[in-house]
């Protein structure tokens, strides 16, 4: 009985005593400081919204690029060249092609589909290499967008990246070549790409005959309407050393082509828009 009294009144005494002057706890404010964002993805960057038909991604990359790039594995040349994808209907991711030079005005202008007759410098001689302003980066186009939504989309783009540039429509009298006949390419077909006699290879493409003939125009800058009666078998072309896209007569060219596939092509003349690039005035 002794003990357990002294601890009873052990208990109360100290339930009792004067509470201990102790500093008041204050309460710490909830952090306002935010996570670090995620860094960018080639998934988060190269994508849409619903209301954007052309979308330019400027440099520097995003680190996972190289991994989306089709047919590129040196990491140089992916570091300097320009992709261009489509942006398909159920929301995924289409190359459509890689350039080993890096961007420009007049490769913004071919990712929504103009060919290089369809515009032009206006304007001094030195006005020519207003199409080789620099734009670095790659283009994400939505599939199968008109041109109408296409092409002022990414003029509005360019004029952000250079508001110095002046891109105008007008309509202009143009040459063309009209093609006709019929071409059935055999087995390992090979078209030869020459404005006279050949000399050495020097590069090549492998597709249709309408592939092929928008891509002689455009190379050439003149455009060639396909109206032959060609199948969709594919066949592949080189070119030779002599042939240049700056200085090769277009018709010294589709001489030979004819030589080799049976097909004419005539020479014409009509109204065409094209777009015009010069300097604004100051």
């Amino acid at each position: 009985m002794p003990i357990r009294f002294r601890l009873v009144a052990l208990v109360l005494l100290t339930a009792s005593a004067t509470p201990l002057n102790l500093p008041a706890q204050t309460t710490r404010p909830a952090s306002t400081t935010t996570a670090p964002a995620e860094p960018p993805t080639f998934y988060s960057v190269y994508r849409l919204t619903d209301s954007e038909v052309v979308k330019f991604i400027p440099t520097p990359w995003v680190n996972d690029r190289i991994e989306h790039l089709r047919g590129v594995s040196n990491p140089e040349l992916a570091e300097r060249g320009q992709g261009i994808f489509y942006w398909t209907a159920d929301g995924d991711r289409e190359q459509w092609s890689f350039s080993s030079g890096a961007g420009t005005v007049a490769s913004a202008l071919g990712a929504v589909g103009l060919q290089s007759w369809e515009y032009e410098a206006k304007g001094p001689s030195d006005n020519r290499s207003l199409k080789y302003l620099p734009m670095p980066g790659d283009w994400l186009v939505r599939k199968d967008a008109p041109r109408d939504q296409l092409i002022p989309a990414v003029l509005k783009i360019i004029a952000k990246h250079h508001p110095e540039l002046l891109i105008e429509p007008r309509r202009v009298e143009r040459e063309y070549f009209l093609a006709t006949g019929r071409f059935a390419p055999g087995p390992a077909f090979e078209l030869y790409v020459t404005p006279g006699p050949r000399q050495s290879v020097a590069g090549g493409g492998t597709g249709t005959m309408h592939t092929f003939l928008e891509h002689i125009g455009n190379q050439l800058r003149r455009q060639i309407v396909d109206q032959t009666d060609s199948t969709d078998d594919q066949f592949h072309w080189v070119y030779d050393i002599s042939f240049s896209v700056d200085n090769t007569p277009l018709p010294d060219v589709l001489r030979e082509l004819s030589k080799q596939t049976g097909l004419q092509f005539k020479l014409g003349r009509k109204y065409q828009t094209i777009y015009t690039l010069q300097l604004k005035t100051p």
